[in-house]
């Protein structure tokens, strides 16, 4: 009791039920008091502590009538700045920093939402080239559009123009698209996985020639998605090694396949986007022995007896694919959308009946199962 000096004077016991009523009839007093704030107050260290009424809101409407009801926000603006001058502006502008570090990805859409350009912001190469591919603009009305944006906002909101003309010139072109879905008009793009890796190969074996790529013999291809900022973005991480000698370093890269401007990745939306043409493109690659030489680099569903012989002039690796993401994302490609928070992943099992200690094993998902639901 030596460290709570006041609850021994006071006789107040120091149970979780006791001092929850000591709070609780606190607050009612300090609602009642007039010309005083009770729940402002000196800690030890003679620095001030404020107590604030927190409601938890259901929904956005909620909050802003907690808000305006309560004034918790306007309290916790005006007690978190000691500053001499505008304190209260001075916390708005820290509280903004802190949110956008911590969070940034709903932070940008929020941003995004209420019409706010973020300094930081650039439009990748990819993004830019696809946006000027769908709209067929020549290069001098680009430059006109870009030069007038730079003007309002004060900063080039694209990356520079070499780096759209490189990726025209040596990268693959993504193939650019729109669909209406519930009368809203959703824009993608998408690279098909298997140009893709070849098209990457290509790429190191111009630039780190046939010698770097002979150390290696295996290719994991690894696809993943996710959403964020009103976008869905799918990549893949190319990882060559050498599964015979494990002191040879992986060499990895990733690569953005495909993006998608929604609010929501459902199925829906997946399946009319960039869905299909990813899981074929995908299908193309999986399980397939890759010939590179300096003429072609080949996608073959046997490796030949004498692969090998002759690695001066080409080598073989064997191609393997993984799949990485959430349990949303994995439960939307399985055709389980929304019940990754509610069903197991593996059996039928609802939330309720699984989180039991000594629960029935349950009946294990199929493919019939799946179409069932859907």
């Amino acid at each position: 009791m030596a460290d709570f000096p006041s609850l021994h004077q006071y006789g107040i016991p120091i149970t979780k039920s006791c001092l929850q009523s000591v709070l609780r009839d606190i607050y009612s007093v300090s609602q009642s008091a007039v010309g005083t704030n009770l729940l402002t107050f000196e800690l030890f260290n003679q620095s001030t502590c404020s107590l604030l009424n927190i409601p938890s809101s259901a929904d956005y409407s909620r909050f802003k009538r907690n808000a305006r009801r309560t004034k918790w926000i306007d309290q916790l603006l005006l007690h978190l700045s000691s500053a001499e001058e505008e304190p209260v502006d001075e916390g708005v502008k820290w509280m903004l920093h802190h949110l956008g570090k911590t969070y940034s990805e709903s932070f940008t859409a929020v941003a995004i939402q209420l019409g706010l350009l973020l300094a930081p912001k650039v439009m990748d190469a990819e993004s830019a080239c696809a946006m000027w591919a769908e709209a067929n603009f020549p290069v001098r009305a680009q430059r006109i559009i870009l030069r007038h944006l730079k003007h309002f906002f004060g900063r080039c909101i694209t990356v520079p123009e070499q780096q759209i003309r490189d990726l025209e010139e040596g990268t693959l072109l993504p193939t650019c698209d729109s669909v209406v879905i519930n009368n809203s008009k959703i824009y993608f793009w998408y690279k098909n996985i298997d140009e893709t890796v070849v098209h990457r190969l290509k790429t190191e074996l111009n630039c780190r020639g046939l010698p770097f790529l002979r150390q290696f013999n295996q290719l994991d291809i690894i696809f993943g998605g996710n959403h964020g900022a009103q976008r869905f973005r799918a990549v893949i991480q190319l990882i060559l090694r050498n599964k015979d000698n494990a002191a040879i370093a992986p060499y990895s890269t990733v690569l953005h396949v495909g993006n998608v401007d929604c609010q929501k990745d459902t199925r829906e939306v997946l399946e009319a986007t960039v869905g299909v043409p990813l899981n074929e493109s995908l299908k193309r690659i999986v399980r397939k022995f890759i010939s590179i030489s300096h003429e072609s680099i080949l996608l073959m569903n046997e490796q030949p007896p004498d692969a090998g012989h002759h690695p001066e002039e080409s080598i073989w690796m064997e191609s393997r694919a993984f799949i990485a993401g959430d349990l949303s994302f994995f439960g939307t490609i399985l055709g389980k959308e929304n019940m990754a928070g509610a069903w197991c992943t593996w059996c039928t099992l609802s939330k309720a009946q699984w989180s039991a200690a000594d629960h029935r094993i349950g009946e294990p998902w199929t493919i019939e199962k799946i179409l069932d639901i859907r």
